[in-house]
């Protein structure tokens, strides 16, 4: 039977003043879950695929995403970064981990 792979993002709410920087942070529990994906959710709209990580490397940013920067401290971690927040970055923000870079 396939393994269960918890995704982890503890911070639920995030407040932050306008012009700070943020970083959204993301761990997963399984061990050849090489990929790591970022999706951009706002109100009354779809999932964007914001980044994809396919290992260890950080992964390149989305068109229309390239504001931020994605980090990989290793298999199991992301974060997600932006260094001058505005009020259109206010969105709900998934991670997602996969062990097939799709």
């Amino acid at each position: 039977s396939a393994q269960q792979v918890k995704v982890i993002q503890d911070q639920k709410f995030l407040a932050v003043t306008l012009g700070s920087s943020v970083k959204v942070q993301c761990s997963h529990t399984g061990p050849s879950y090489y990929a790591m994906f970022w999706y951009q959710q706002k109100l009354g709209q779809g999932l964007k695929l914001m980044v994809l990580s396919s290992d260890t490397k950080p992964g390149n940013m989305e068109e229309g995403f390239k504001e931020w920067s994605m980090e990989r401290p290793d298999t199991q971690k992301s974060d997600l970064s932006i260094s001058q927040v505005g009020a259109e970055h206010s969105a709900v923000y998934f991670c997602a981990a996969s062990d097939h870079s799709h």
